[in-house]
């Protein structure tokens, strides 16, 4: 480590990498809350509701991550002019990305309209489709509220202001909850709408979120500073938005996309297993949800950075954050092999006892589920800190080649040619990919750090 770092220098940088890390973590858990929280209601309405939500929340999450993805390198671009100071530049940036948002959202919305017809083409069951329909044509609506408010939050994020989104997510997520409780079971006079109730409750609540952080903006005139388009520069960012954050959405599609066919291949082995392959991977996005948060704070205290001309702190900050998410990943894992049943059980708090089989296939799961954990929290903080390097292309390749040209194939091989119906497969083969891309991503960066950071 060069040695114009001191101890105080260093843990000064590990502070306020944690403080900004904080407030994404706990908006990150916030929202990993209230999937958690519908898991747990959908498990009172019974086993095949469980599958068919998996499928659903699968399917949702692939299609949107495209736009999560390419809005949040809103965020990384936001912090490079933010670390420049070059105000009118975030100013354009925000006017281009909402309408990117608007652009984004009709297609999105069309492709989740007709998205029932996929499950029926691929197998599932016939109360599989015809739930999964009623719950997207409610779930569609949510689309446009959801993006539009999606991306005012970068603008928080990428002016190193997280906790105003943890703020605003506190207030909405107990609402969201409690209106996902009373559409599903027909409380306050509603009709019991099961799985469809989900929907609309997503619709409702991201609408009010939407007008509640528009209204906060309008009404604070530091932050409303920033979204003065009349004083933007004139330059158009379309394209420096999309170069970082199109590769990150594809890539997040192609990686999510991938737990979406992970979940078909469960569903035509055995329902129950699709059921299993719910309750444990609630668990496991919870977990990773606070490893995206970490990521984010690295990559944009790394952006942050290079914006002030000093990429000698890129080595010391990956070095800090992969010890850091090693830790947590490896606590977490504990729980999942030391304590399934109990992990498995609070689902059922107040419903019928699970049958013996859909335990025991959610404590395989659980298994390797830890280890792909502990590697994939590797792989993905070398591509948070070379996502601070707006290098995102080579991650995209990364990324294809991991899950398609690695995972599957082999997952698909050890599952269902070398062995039959043999779920462990389909893990091992996203481990062993896990393991693989962390490697590329490493001699990535340290090609990127030795070669020099503009």
């Amino acid at each position: 480590m060069p040695t114009q770092f001191t101890r105080q220098s260093l843990l000064s940088e590990l502070r306020a990498i944690l403080l900004l890390s904080l407030p994404i973590i706990a908006n990150g858990l916030l929202e990993s809350s209230c999937n958690f929280t519908t898991t747990f209601l959908v498990a009172h309405l019974g086993e095949k509701e469980l599958a068919a939500a998996a499928l659903v929340s699968m399917l949702f999450a692939t299609l949107m991550v495209i736009f999560w993805g390419t809005i949040s390198g809103v965020s990384i671009v936001i912090s490079h002019y933010h670390g420049a100071e070059n105000t009118p530049a975030i100013r354009g940036v925000m006017r281009d990305s909402i309408l990117l948002s608007l652009l984004v959202a009709i297609p999105i919305m069309v492709l989740l309209w007709f998205a029932s017809d996929i499950f029926a083409w691929t197998g599932q069951s016939a109360f599989i489709v015809h739930e999964s329909k009623r719950y997207l044509h409610a779930l569609v609506w949510a689309v446009p509220f959801d993006l539009s408010g999606l991306t005012l939050m970068q603008l928080f994020q990428g002016i190193s202001k997280p906790r105003i989104n943890f703020i605003f997510t506190m207030l909405y997520i107990p609402f969201m909850i409690w209106m996902n409780y009373i559409f599903m079971f027909g409380k306050l006079g509603l009709p019991v709408m099961g799985l469809a109730g989900l929907g609309w409750s997503a619709t409702i609540a991201f609408c009010l979120f939407l007008a509640a952080i528009s209204l906060f903006i309008y009404l604070t005139p530091y932050y409303r500073n920033y979204l003065n388009f009349s004083l933007a520069s004139k330059t158009r960012y379309f394209n420096e938005i999309l170069k970082v954050g199109l590769p990150l959405g594809i890539m997040f599609c192609i990686e999510i996309g991938y737990f979406l066919v992970l979940a078909v291949f469960f569903g035509k082995i055995s329902q129950t297993l699709l059921s299993a392959h719910q309750l444990t991977i609630q668990y496991f996005w919870v977990a990773m949800n606070i490893v995206f948060s970490f990521d984010q704070a690295y990559s944009i205290r790394v952006g942050w950075r290079v914006g002030r001309k000093e990429p000698e702190w890129i080595a010391p900050i990956t070095f800090m954050g992969i010890s850091v998410v090693l830790l947590y990943t490896f606590i977490v894992g504990l729980f999942y092999w030391f304590i399934p049943h109990t992990l498995v059980n609070i689902d059922f708090i107040q419903a019928p006892t699970p049958r013996p089989a859909l335990v025991h296939a959610a404590i395989l799961l659980f298994f390797y589920i830890a280890i792909f954990q502990i590697c994939e929290g590797t792989r993905l903080t070398l591509f948070g800190i070379l996502r601070g390097l707006k290098d995102t292309r080579f991650t995209l390749v990364n990324s294809i080649i991991s899950f398609w040209g690695i995972a599957l194939p082999l997952g698909y091989y050890l599952a269902f040619i070398r062995n039959h119906n043999y779920p462990q497969g389909l893990w091992i083969g996203l481990i062993v990919s896990a393991i693989i891309s962390s490697g590329v991503l490493s001699l990535r960066l340290h090609y990127k750090i030795k070669k020099g950071v503009n």
